[in-house]
């Protein structure tokens, strides 16, 4: 096998390592945590403008954001997007035949042949290596390993390394939410440089901008039950406007190497999903007597975490273009 089991350390890190598995491919020695610092995770930022919703730091992927950290090994991520299983699963079988690795997104319970009913649902993603026998060679690098402890891959290869037939392969790679495509992604060569980290920092300024305002009108349309909003869409406003900031962001922001600026920002993300979690739990035990008040000191909180997420981004910024000649500079 001319590919290294690489392991997953980080909640939602899944596709940074499996980059990393395909460029142990190519030679070069990498883990999720140099993937998320070298693409500068700790600084993206999406707006989904059609549904209100954020993606930040380590969620924030695809072939324009890894190609920020690709371009300087000479390398691209060429990304294929299907609908239909036909178009698919040509695809894959022609990239395994030059051997050709790849990674893709699949639900994870179905990596075992007999999936407890406890199994957990999702996109997961996954590198398949090879095809043997008409089975599909894949390596996983979490399948609920413990974040704390550094694995070798023969102590763990059975819990990691699948051989999946083509029955179980099209389950695990078609159970994904109603719309979404069938993902493959692989390296190629190039000697085409990125010179879009600018822009996408300046996106992320600009996605971020609207944050206190699409929180509000979010907080302003929760269906209320007894003047108290309902705990499921206070849940989907957490994972939607809250996690993508409070969890996602503050991961990668706290594996990039800028240890003496993030201490500050880190204590006041940590700070604000406390305060969101208090909220929520307040919520489900319908304990809050004022839900206007609750709500202000919610805008409130997001108002703040917002200024300074704007601050961590210009810093950034101006320190790629001091001149600011774009004229997206911002006063901190």
């Amino acid at each position: 096998m001319n590919i290294k089991w690489k392991e997953q350390h980080y909640n939602n890190s899944c596709a940074s390592a499996c980059l990393a598995m395909l460029l142990s491919h190519r030679e070069i020695d990498k883990q999720d945590t140099d993937v998320i610092k070298e693409t500068e995770m700790q600084y993206l930022i999406q707006l989904d403008q059609n549904s209100d919703s954020y993606k930040a730091g380590v969620l924030v992927q695809g072939n324009r954001y890894f190609n920020l950290m690709l371009n300087q090994y000479g390398l691209k991520l060429n990304e294929y997007k299907y609908s239909d299983w036909d178009g698919y699963i040509t695809k894959v079988n022609s990239l395994l035949n030059t051997s050709t690795p790849f990674m893709t997104g699949i639900n994870p319970k179905y990596l075992r042949s007999q999936p407890s009913i406890n199994s957990r649902d999702g996109s997961h993603a996954i590198v398949v290596y090879d095809k043997i026998d008409s089975h599909y060679m894949c390596l996983d690098p979490d399948l609920n390993l413990s974040r704390d402890i550094e694995y070798k891959f023969e102590d763990v290869q059975n819990k990691v390394r699948h051989g999946l037939p083509y029955e179980q392969f099209l389950l695990a790679v078609t159970r994904r939410n109603a719309g979404n495509p069938l993902i493959i992604g692989y390296l190629e060569y190039t000697d085409i440089k990125s010179d879009e980290k600018l822009l996408i920092i300046s996106e992320s300024i600009i996605a971020i901008e609207s944050y206190l305002s699409i929180a509000q009108k979010k907080l302003d349309n929760l269906r209320l039950v007894d003047n108290i909003p309902s705990s499921d869409e206070f849940y989907d406003f957490i994972m939607t406007i809250i996690k993508p900031i409070a969890l996602d962001l503050n991961t990668a922001i706290s594996i990039s190497d800028d240890e003496v600026n993030n201490t500050a920002i880190l204590a006041e993300l940590e700070i604000f999903k406390k305060y969101v979690l208090k909220v929520q739990d307040a919520i489900k035990k319908r304990t809050i007597t004022n839900w206007q008040d609750s709500k202000d000191k919610l805008v409130h909180e997001i108002s703040r975490i917002q200024n300074r997420i704007l601050r961590h981004l210009n810093d950034r910024f101006n320190e790629l273009n001091p001149s600011c000649a774009a004229g997206l500079c911002k006063e901190s």
